[in-house]
């Protein structure tokens, strides 16, 4: 039997948001066109200035796999995400048969709203004008009062479409020569029990919080459709932005993508959500609260399969008094200090969202345990897309000062040796043990992911890439980055999946002055520099700006040596 623990919970304001403006406090005031670069999304997030007469804008690119936590009227103080939006809270009564969609340069109150005398040009090099202008929104009429009401595309993205990294990334690996693989990258059955009870099983790295939904997409006509147009609108835009480029001689090293999405569903819904009321009393929806659309089921059984063994620590907080909502989620089946809980970081904050249709039905959800062998082939067999890597950065990293770059004279011979590496499950397991023994150290998983793989277009050095998969040439190889805090001073490990082609090679230890977290954005584009330069850490790696260290493994990858290697790690960042 598997036990359960009660987890603590850890707040957004913990975590310092190092790509956002210093000393400022500034709002979400706009979000621009979509980026991909290889296999990269990134967003242009517009910010402005709180609290001041005349306000500075600004511009920083973020994960898409990250909108979900900032949608427009997002407040942050000092780069600390804050328990506070902009906007009033409305109740809204809206008929989705009866939708117009436009850019604002077509909708002349919204634009008198949001593009003042004092909103620039351009920031830096970027054409803030006319890239919000530019975005699309939803026009509607609240039933109640009989206003119009505007809603940004990306606020209905962020909602229906763009809920958690995993769907976000399925919509946007889609392959558009078979659309019916992509859906069903995120489940691998779904069985009708009855008219009101149903059952879906997810693939491995599906969100449960998301089957719901993903029913929804697989079942239903009108919104399977919707889901697919999320990804040939982005393609077409792609196709149209590009043309619009080589026609006005400008040159891109980068597919630019505008969004354009449609809700997914035709009903009348009552939305509660946060606004900015105009001057004509029409509403701008800045993000939504909750909603009622209905599920079509009463009971939902939600199966997921994991492998057989035990379950790995993602993390070890200290034990605070936190108020309003939390965030959280188990970690681990071993039982921990009374002063240390698990966590997983999650998107809710006091204005608590919620599907409320949900919340008047059943929803049980079951870990069904399988051998690893079973597990591996079950992956195989229900395979969608190819992964994508959503990371907004594309770098890599080599090997540090004690590692060399390993030769295979030959693979045959070495194909016979068979060595034992130590897994990134023993990693964890030697922090947890750490965190066990010293009640100043504290961790959180901040990525793991899969090492950016070489894109079909790049036509260069193939041993470039190599590193990025395992020594049989087909899994990808993954990283772990994890937050450390230790005598109050933050530290990130990037651990790299081990195997014969990277042996020797050590754990990357790196780390702000001002001992500030270090954003996903930085830490993407290390590991694509590893990638990129053979398995070398930080080699031609000109803009970095951090202190730097390495932990060497335990001698002939000894997994009882746990405790020395964690005692070796303190003695690094102490």
């Amino acid at each position: 039997m598997r036990e359960k623990y009660k987890m603590a919970d850890l707040q957004l304001e913990e975590f310092l948001l190092t790509y956002f403006p210093k000393n400022k406090k500034i709002v979400v005031f706009s979000h621009g066109n979509i980026y991909q670069q290889e296999i990269n999304f990134k967003i242009a997030l517009i910010l402005k200035e709180l609290d001041v007469l005349i306000p500075q804008y600004f511009l920083v690119y973020i994960n898409l796999k990250d909108i979900a936590i900032f949608p427009i009227g997002t407040i942050v103080d000092k780069q600390k995400k804050v328990n506070e939006y902009e906007g009033l809270k409305v109740n809204l009564l809206l008929d989705l048969e009866k939708v117009e969609s436009k850019t604002l340069f077509e909708i002349p109150e919204l634009k008198k709203q949001l593009v003042t005398s004092t909103f620039p040009n351009k920031i830096n090099n970027f054409s803030s004008k006319y890239h919000i202008q530019g975005q699309y929104y939803f026009i509607l009429k609240d039933e109640n009062t009989d206003k119009k009401v505007y809603i940004p595309h990306y606020e209905v993205a962020r909602w229906f479409y763009f809920t958690t990294p995993s769907m976000t990334k399925q919509i946007l690996s889609a392959s558009l020569r078979d659309d019916n693989s992509i859906i069903q990258g995120l489940y691998k059955n779904i069985n009708h029990i009855d008219s009101d009870l149903k059952e879906i099983t997810l693939t491995q790295n599906t969100n449960t919080n998301d089957a719901a939904n993903i029913f929804r997409y697989a079942t239903d006509k009108f919104s399977n459709n919707s889901w697919y147009q999320v990804r040939r609108n982005l393609t077409a835009s792609a196709q149209e932005i590009k043309l619009d480029k080589e026609q006005k001689g400008y040159s891109s090293n980068s597919n630019e993508m505008k969004l354009k999405v449609d809700f997914p569903i035709k009903q009348t819904i009552s939305l509660n959500a946060r606004v900015k009321i105009l001057d004509d009393g029409s509403f701008f929806v800045l993000k939504f609260i909750n909603e009622d659309s209905s599920y079509d089921f009463e009971t939902l059984f939600i199966k997921i399969e994991r492998k057989n063994k035990p379950d790995e620590p993602i993390g070890v907080i200290k034990k605070t008094n936190t108020s309003k909502t939390k965030i959280s989620k188990q970690i681990t089946n071993n039982t921990p200090n009374k002063e240390f809980l698990g966590i997983r970081i999650n998107n809710q904050t006091e204005d608590l969202e919620e599907r409320l249709d949900l919340k008047t039905k059943k929803i049980e959800r079951k870990i069904e345990y399988i051998d690893e062998q079973e597990f591996i082939q079950s992956e195989k067999d229900y395979q969608g897309d190819n992964e994508i890597e959503l990371s907004t950065d594309d770098s890599e990293s080599g090997s540090d000062n004690n590692t060399g770059e390993l030769t295979i004279e030959n693979q045959e011979q070495d194909n016979k040796i068979i060595k034992e590496y130590l897994t990134l499950s023993d990693f964890k397991s030697m922090l947890f043990e750490c965190s066990k023994e010293n009640k100043e150290f504290f961790f959180c998983i901040q990525m793991e992911d899969y090492l950016p793989q070489k894109s079909e277009n790049d036509r260069g050095n193939r041993r470039k890439w190599k590193k990025a998969k395992l020594i049989d040439s087909k899994t990808k190889r993954k990283f772990l980055a994890v937050v450390i805090n230790y005598k109050n001073k933050n530290f990130v490990l990037i651990e790299i999946e081990r195997d014969l082609l990277v042996d020797g090679l050590s754990t990357l230890i790196i780390w702000d002055k001002d001992s500030s977290i270090i954003d996903d954005l930085i830490i993407s584009s290390i590991v694509k520099n590893f990638v990129y330069e053979n398995g070398r850490w930080l080699k031609n790696y000109e803009d970095f700006i951090f202190n730097k260290d390495f932990l060497e493994h335990p001698k002939d990858e000894n997994k009882n040596r746990l405790r020395n290697w964690y005692q070796r790690l303190l003695e690094k960042i102490i």
